[in-house]
């Protein structure tokens, strides 16, 4: 049976936003920014599931990957942007032909733990290879949760340490209300069940960048470590 087996964390985001440019400088965010109110101090939550089929493709049989060890959904803890500045991160780092390439650091910080064992034996699982997806939700002093942004990322295939910064994207459906709640700068609550219901792909601006730190062991695929 092949495995993948993933130990890793989802470390943080930076440059998180929720606002557009045209919403950033809107009448009712400056002055709920200039009057402290509670809803201009926003903290930060990650949403995070595992993706082992097709969605497209209706399951005959047998699950092509099975779930052997951990969770495969969570969420992160909630933590507030730090307003100082970011956090140093010393040994947040990419390795690359040049050497190490040190990564922007984070001023929002989760360091939420992920471990994933995976097995197959289909070898036709290369057709779907599974799949990370990521929601980040922002939450204001009245308790009203707004999506800032998804992202999708394919497991890494070949065996080796990875640290990933993964743009954030955020879909905003045409709709009435949507549009003149946004032209007026007001926050426009997205559900969650119609985000992960296939509008993923569909990308309309970026809201920011996640990080995630990966260790995955691959076995039985034939595949070779990364250089």
């Amino acid at each position: 049976m092949a495995s993948v087996h993933v130990v890793g964390e989802l470390l943080g985001a930076s440059g998180l936003s929720c606002l557009d440019e045209h919403e950033a400088f809107s009448v009712s965010h400056v002055l709920d920014m200039l009057s402290l109110h509670p809803s201009s101090a926003l903290s930060y939550f990650c949403k995070w599931r595992i993706v082992t089929e097709d969605p497209a493709k209706p399951q005959r049989g047998e699950a092509s990957w099975q779930v052997m060890q951990g969770e495969t959904r969570g969420q992160t803890q909630l933590h507030t942007a730090s307003s100082g500045g970011s956090l140093a991160m010393p040994d947040l780092y990419r390795q690359s032909s040049e050497g190490r390439t040190l990564l922007p650091k984070m001023d929002t910080v989760w360091a939420h733990p992920l471990e994933l064992h995976l097995a197959t034996r289909n070898m036709d699982a290369w057709s779907y290879w599974p799949r990370l997806e990521f929601q980040v939700w922002s939450l204001d002093g009245f308790q009203l949760e707004i999506l800032c942004g998804t992202a999708v990322i394919p497991v890494p295939m070949a065996t080796n340490e990875y640290v990933l910064d993964v743009p954030l994207v955020l879909h905003e459906p045409p709709t009435i209300l949507g549009s003149v709640a946004r032209a007026v700068g007001l926050p426009f609550q997205e559900q969650s069940h119609k985000v992960s219901g296939g509008a993923w792909g569909q990308v309309i601006r970026g809201t920011g960048t996640l990080y995630l730190r990966l260790a995955v062991l691959s076995r039985g695929f034939g595949t070779t470590t990364a250089a």
